[in-house]
């Protein structure tokens, strides 16, 4: 290990990136997913200090349930009562002498005092210091709840899920199934990507990632879409140029499930960032027409950007308050209603996700859900097809929806939507002709989707 001063510097800049992401997370609201990479971008980091800024948000915000249960153990004060700096920079250095063997116990307790010196209100870095040296002596010899004697300790400290949600999927799926779904969250997700037909194929996409040691294998569900197994996509020039998207694989059946003819006019509600919208411009060869809505401008300017670079041309982006009123003038052949959710089967890309939702958020989202989907199905043509699509599983938000709707819209129907996928998806669709899909069953985000015609 060197020992030089340019790289103990290092090393104190990607813990000090970690922190502020950490912060930026906790207390404006920040996506992980959406921010670790554009801190990694702006700063010029080797590839180890990148792996580490990366190992230590994603592990602190996984495993926070577990930390802060440690860190209780051997604080004087609750921890409601440790100011913010204070407890990230704990979880950082109780991370490091707990989940990362090759980082030594004295770097991970020095570092994280001198971010509490930079961070906290002033003797923070003497509670900081005696906090991780205890926990560097005996952290590791406290033994977590155990399945066999406590269940909920189990899912709630040793694999790091709320109480409250581990309660809801207890109650719905059983043990067993839960544990392997909170296990499952706390893995790091594969990562796919979906060919821009608008300006390559899948084999010259292929050929241009191999010239940068980024190796891929296709996927088992669907044509165009690769998952990287090597190499750093995200950096790579294909990605820059638009020759590929990264998007996960239950976020590319969706497109499917609408089903586009390169004639139709498409609606898509909810559309920002453009990850469908684009999609659908390529499975439509750029023809037809694509109305991109969403209420939020600061995400319209990112669905824009992503039009332009990868070339979807039919795409036409407009401003409307769908829970409010249809909006729009005008019919649509196919509407997709990608909804505001819970986002909750994106947790092991967002573990924040699983510390910031609660269960006020899933009855006022699912009322959003409702008007979302009553006024977007206004502008659905006879003989149409409407989609409705959320990434989570929660019952307020997936069949609830539906059975409102239904009642509500005697002229719509549900669909078995096998005629619209590839072979390879009809056994995700389950006997009520939902598509469902976990992370713990198939290794891809949680997604549920439900197909309606309109009756002419």
């Amino acid at each position: 290990m060197l020992t030089d001063g340019k790289r103990v510097s290092m090393v104190t800049i990607a813990r000090r990136l970690a922190y502020q992401a950490l912060w930026r997370v906790s207390e404006q609201s920040s996506f992980s997913s959406y921010l670790l990479p554009s801190y990694l971008e702006k700063e010029s980091l080797s590839d180890r200090d990148r792996r580490l800024v990366t190992e230590l948000v994603y592990g602190c915000l996984r495993w926070q349930g577990r930390l802060d249960w440690i860190i209780s153990r051997f604080s004087h004060s609750p921890l409601s009562a440790l100011e913010v700096p204070v407890l990230i920079t704990l979880r950082l250095g109780c991370y490091q002498l707990l989940f990362m063997e090759r980082i030594p116990a004295s770097a991970a307790v020095k570092e994280s005092v001198e971010l509490a010196k930079m961070h906290g209100s002033p003797g923070s870095d003497t509670l900081v210091n005696a906090v991780l040296r205890q926990i560097s002596r005996q952290g590791g010899s406290l033994p977590l709840p155990q399945a066999e004697n406590d269940q909920l300790g189990y899912l709630t400290v040793a694999q790091s899920h709320p109480r409250w949600l581990v309660e809801r999927w207890l109650e719905r799926f059983g043990f067993g199934e839960t544990a392997e779904l909170v296990e499952a969250n706390n893995l790091k997700p594969p990562l796919f990507i979906r060919v821009n037909r608008l300006k390559t194929t899948a084999e010259v996409l292929q050929r241009e990632l191999a010239k940068e040691g980024i190796e891929v294998e296709g996927s088992r569900y669907l044509p165009d879409s690769f998952r990287v197994n090597k190499g750093r996509i995200a950096s790579s020039r294909p990605l820059k140029e638009g020759l590929c998207y990264l998007q996960d694989e239950a976020s590319q059946m969706v497109s499917f499930l609408v089903s586009p003819r390169p004639e139709d006019g498409v609606l898509d509600a909810c559309a920002a960032p453009g990850s469908k919208a684009c999609h659908l411009a390529s499975l439509m060869e750029n023809s037809g027409n694509i109305i991109a809505n969403d209420i939020h401008l600061h995400r319209l300017k990112v669905l824009r950007e992503n039009c332009r670079l990868l070339g979807a041309d039919n795409i036409r982006v407009v401003v409307a308050d769908f829970t409010r009123q249809p909006g729009l003038r005008h019919e649509f052949d196919r509407v997709l209603v990608d909804a505001p959710c819970t986002s909750l089967g994106r947790i092991r890309r967002s573990p924040e996700l699983k510390w910031r939702r609660n269960p006020e958020d899933v009855v006022l989202l699912s009322g959003k859900q409702k008007a979302l989907l009553h006024y977007s199905s206004q502008m659905v043509k006879k003989g149409g097809i409407l989609v409705y699509a959320v990434c989570c599983w929660e019952r307020e938000e997936t069949e609830d929806v539906i059975e409102n709707f239904l009642e509500e819209n005697e002229g719509f129907r549900v669909v078995d939507p096998r005629d619209y996928l590839p072979g390879a998806l009809h056994p995700l669709i389950t006997e009520d002709s939902f598509l469902r899909t976990f992370p713990h069953r198939h290794d891809m985000d949680g997604f549920f989707s439900a197909v309606f015609t309109r009756g002419k």
